[in-house]
């Protein structure tokens, strides 16, 4: 039997004989004990000390291994599920072949791996098919974790399982890595059926080109037989080109052209679709293409509101004008802008999704923002809690809560039996409790609220008093029940008479209505409504509601009229006049403005002219305000948010409050300034940006000119996704001035990164856009995995696998177990040492010991000693015998 022996420190051994001379030196200054007894005792010590050298030398002992263990491995990556069936009875076959002393597990893989069974001697089949992430194929770390979980003193074996299509990792030098440490590295091929597939190869867009130029896109598609297709064109997600096209076996090549009349940057998505393919993953990709142009930008107006703005500023830029209600959710549709102006528009006229979009493109794609005032914007159009308000420079909120005027509020609403129709199973009447409940719940405590319901009779259902106690009150209004007609002069004076007496520094009425009424006896109400300084708004409820009325009644008392066919706005409605009733908002006087500061915006102007009115706003604390009105409330104040700017116009633009600045002959030259300074021309100067691919991630490096040079340890910046969510990316040093992050996601389609560098000025904005492509794991044709298998299993020291049979007679590297015996020595150099203590304290006879020594110990020394010459003995320093 060959004996091996390792040594991880055997420079140690070279102390011994220092050890054996200390030992005999010591040992002449004894001079009480018997010379045979003095010899015995050294030898005792010498071997003692051979003990602790040896223990000290960390020594193991080798012997053969006793049991092979084989892990087998399962591909089930998107690109190999179809063979998932095949591959479990490859295995539950090739373990019905195991030995006695095999021990099996399987773990499965793909862009992560798992283990489904531990190594052992139970030799059941297990399901391959678990929860991972199946988009890429990593053969690396299923080596990995095959070795990590490989039992010790075995023979080790690893079985890949796969169809070889390697999208991340490094197999081979992962199987040549294991090999080297003993393991055996063999491969099972599975081959895939595409049947009638085709995939997008390759898709070129031009990175730069000029608006009005006509300008191909190129598609490359492959196919693996011949089939028709229908092969899409999209920009910024709008479809602009479709063709029918015949695809052959092999590669196909395909041209679209466009022209752009905007600047701005345009994402194009191509798509093909044929009735056949299966696998759609690898059937759409992406590219960027930037205009070259003047700035684009879109005016958003109800009506022609923003005539005299696009008058003004036409001559510097390309103008698209759109009603509110066709303003998309989409962000790629506001990347060809370079700017947008809000012409009076309330947040009611477009979608959340289309503000989301708006955040979105001013502070990640620096593009610029101005609001233009009216009766429908900033407080009155309900910006507050909005993203407008969070984008723009100024607050709705103008009053400190401390300073706020106490309000009573009276609800007068409708509850005749008309309002016990609605839409989905939902009542207008329960939509009508539902928008008193929401507008109790934005009043404060000190605030004091009423609800009169009616029909031909008029119900107290909460007497007017402050709401100290919320939820009782919301609990009242909800027992309100449909009854009869409709009468509104009783109820409408009912709340004037009981709202002039109560003791608060703002007064508001709410009616709510969907019906016909009394045509006359209002005026002696309105007019004792407004000299009681009571303002009252009106709302109209479907279209049967008495709409000149209520316009009129709402104009009489200095308030606000809605008409709304949507019953779902009526809670919004309600919640809104609840807020904008405690404070006053809107400002009819005449001023001329203060130049606090010009920002810039003055260049070639002298005189401002005068203002009618405004729209009150607080401005940001961190905002600049250029210009302000008398009473100190901002007229113009600009931000940076983000990459982007934003601009507040608190006036409006039609000439209700404007007459004067619209006839202004510098107008055309300050609105053209405001655009300008809004629309930043700088983004990226003096840095380079490249984007790349490395192992299915996308990485973006920035490089910053000589003189621009920083010396941060990172940067930090923001990603934009495919689907608008946003996340924070780090950018990392690599050397100064130089910075690279990676994508935390690899999902297919456009992204856009910026990023602020410090700079003497503040910030820089810097901005990129990468695609990335679909995932190596749906790209099938023209590959040659066969030659990968191969290189593999030689690279692992392996087989390529066809049989179950064949797994367990291959042959697996001589490894031996490997013993640790430091332990057992330091045991017995404590005996050594016991015996030493013992042999020079008591009085021991060694004739006993001697006889021992002679009959038993030197017989079996000997046959020993005639072993080792048969069969020497290996000593290494760390590689196995």
């Amino acid at each position: 039997m060959q004996i091996g022996v390792t040594l991880e420190h055997p420079w140690i051994l070279a102390l011994f004989p220092v050890f054996v001379v200390f030992v005999i030196l010591a040992g002449k200054r004894i001079k009480h004990m018997p010379t045979h007894k003095k010899r015995a005792a050294q030898v005792l010590r010498i071997i003692l000390m051979l003990a602790l050298t040896l223990a000290a030398a960390s020594p193991s002992v080798q012997s053969k291994a006793g049991a092979n263990a084989t892990i087998f491995a399962a591909d089930i990556s998107d690109s190999n599920k179809k063979n998932m069936d095949r591959i479990e009875n490859f295995i539950g076959e090739a373990m019905k072949h195991a030995g006695n002393k095999d021990l099996t597990g399987v773990i499965s893989f793909a862009a992560e791996s798992s283990v489904l069974k531990m190594p052992s001697k139970e030799s059941t089949a297990v399901s391959v098919d678990t929860r991972i992430k199946s988009d890429s194929t990593n053969i690396e770390k299923a080596i990995v974790l095959a070795r990590s979980i490989m039992p010790e003193n075995t023979a080790k074996r690893i079985v890949l399982l796969t169809d070889g299509k390697e999208t991340a990792g490094n197999a081979i030098e992962a199987a040549g890595l294991v090999n080297r440490l003993g393991f055996t590295v063999d491969v099972v091929p599975f081959e895939q059926d595409y049947g009638a597939e085709v995939q997008i190869d390759e898709f070129t867009a031009p990175k730069q080109v000029n608006a009005g130029e006509r300008f191909d896109i190129s598609v490359k598609i492959s196919g693996t037989t011949d089939t028709k297709a229908t092969v899409r064109l999209f920009a910024n997600r709008t479809l602009t080109a479709e063709k029918e096209v015949d695809i052959y076996k092999g590669t196909n090549l395909f041209t679209f052209s466009d022209k752009v009349e905007q600047g701005g940057i345009v994402t194009y998505t191509v798509e093909v679709v044929t009735p056949d393919d299966t696998i759609l993953q690898n059937n759409r990709l992406s590219a960027f293409t930037e205009i070259l142009d003047q700035p684009s930008v879109l005016v958003i107006e109800r009506g022609n509101a923003g005539e005299n703005i696009v008058r003004y500023i036409e001559q510097y830029a390309n103008i698209t004008r759109i009603q509110p209600e066709e303003a998309p959710d989409d962000i790629q549709f506001l990347m060809a802008y370079d700017a947008y102006v809000m012409v009076d528009i309330s947040a009611e006229w477009v979608s959340v999704g289309f503000l989301n979009a708006l955040e979105q493109a001013v502070k990640y794609q620096g593009k610029g923002l101005l609001t233009i005032g009216g009766e429908n914007s900033y407080a009155p159009g309900g910006y507050n809690n909005t993203p407008l308000e969070t984008i723009l420079p100024v607050n709705m909120d103008i009053t400190p809560k401390d300073e706020n005027p106490d309000l009573g509020l009276i609800l007068v609403i409708d509850k005749s039996g008309s309002m016990s129709g609605g839409e989905y199973g939902i009542s207008k009447l329960q939509l009508a409790k539902e928008a008193a409940i929401r507008a109790a719940e934005v009043l404060e405590e000190t605030d004091q609220l009423g609800v009169i319901a009616f029909d031909d009779a008029i119900q107290w259902v909460v007497r007017t008093r402050p709401l100290e106690d919320r939820e009782e009150t919301i609990n009242t209004i909800a027992t309100i029940r449909p009854g009869g007609g409709t009468q509104i002069l009783p109820p409408l004076e009912e709340a004037w008479q009981d709202l002039r007496k109560k003791d608060t520094k703002l007064k508001h009425i709410i009616l709510l209505t969907d019906g016909q009424a009394e045509q006359y006896g209002y005026e002696r109400i309105i007019e004792g409504i407004r000299e009681d300084g009571i303002t009252l708004s009106t709302v109209a409820v479907g279209r049967g509601a008495d709409t000149l009325l209520l316009k009129a009644l709402a104009y009489g008392g200095m308030g606000r009229y809605y008409q709304t066919d949507e019953f779902s706005d009526i809670p919004s409605i309600f919640a809104k006049e609840a807020f904008l009733a405690g404070q006053k908002y809107i400002q009819n006087r005449s001023f001329y403005p203060e130049l606090v500061s010009s920002a810039g915006l003055l260049k070639g102007i002298e005189a401002i002219p005068m203002l009618d009115g405004y729209v009150c706003t607080k401005v940001k604390a961190t905002a600049q305000t250029v210009f302000r009105s008398d009473i100190q409330d901002p007229i113009l104040a600009v931000w940076q948010y983000g990459l982007g700017r934003t601009a507040a116009w608190t006036s409006d633009i039609r000439g209700a409050w404007t007459s004067k600045w619209n006839m202004w002959q510098d107008a055309p030259a300050f609105w053209g300034n405001l655009i300008g300074w809004l629309i930043q021309k700088d983004i990226n100067a003096g840095y380079s940006v490249k984007t790349e691919l490395r192992d299915g991630r996308g990485y973006i490096v920035i490089e910053s000119e000589l003189e621009k040079t920083v010396y941060e340890e990172m940067l930090e910046g923001t990603v934009v996704s495919p689907d608008g969510a946003e996340e924070t990316i780090r950018f990392d040093a690599i050397k100064p001035g130089v910075y690279e992050a990676a994508l935390n996601k690899s999902d297919p389609g456009a992204y856009i990164v910026h990023v602020q560098i410090p700079s003497e000025e503040g910030f820089e904005n810097v901005s990129a856009g990468i695609v990335m492509p679909y995932s190596n794991e749906y790209r099938f044709i023209n590959e040659n995995t066969r030659s990968f298998i191969e290189k593999l299993a030689k690279a692992g020291g392996g087989r390529v696998i066809t049989n179950p049979e064949e797994v367990f007679k291959g042959p697996v590297q001589d490894l031996r177990a490997k013993n640790d015996i430091t332990n057992l020595l330091i045991i017995v150099a404590l005996c050594l040492l016991m015996a030493d203590i013992a042999f020079r304290k008591l009085k021991i006879s060694l004739d006993p010991a001697l006889l021992f020594v002679n009959e038993k110990v030197y017989p079996a020394f000997s046959r020993f000693v005639k072993n080792i010459r048969k069969k020497p003995a290996v000593l290494s320093s760390g590689i196995p015998a």
